[in-house]
């Protein structure tokens, strides 16, 4: 129960990074250049199939994209019965993330000391 805490706190955690626009919408070109990062070794077919399914409530949120890669194995720690095996990609966007948030937490901490005081800032 944990460690599938964990893998969809990454999967959240991954679905963030690759909207780049931040609508909580991941498009095609979003999730093709998430895809090309991570350096994924799902086929392209499996990986058309992967999106072809998130996009059938139109639009892919960060509960259908953890639903989804769930369902395909992709980026997901998996518990067998007698053995944890870890996808390959796993550890590397998770250091990827890792890297991007530290080159970000001080701009974010700037931002929240510029925001002190301020209606927006009693809110975060």
């Amino acid at each position: 129960r944990e460690e599938q805490a964990r893998s969809e706190e990454r999967l959240r955690a991954l679905f963030v990074a690759s909207d780049a626009d931040g609508n909580g919408n991941l498009d095609f070109q979003e999730f093709h250049d998430m895809v090309k990062h991570i350096n994924s070794t799902k086929t392209h077919r499996e990986l058309l199939r992967m999106y072809g399914e998130m996009t059938l409530n139109r639009m892919v949120d960060s509960n259908t994209f953890v639903r989804v890669c769930r369902k395909f194995k992709f980026f997901t720690l998996e518990l067998g019965p007698s053995i944890k095996r870890q996808d390959n990609s796993a550890a590397e966007v998770f250091e990827l993330l890792t890297t991007e948030w530290a080159k970000i937490e001080d701009v974010i901490h700037e931002l929240l000391v510029v925001l002190e005081g301020s209606a927006m800032g009693k809110r975060l």
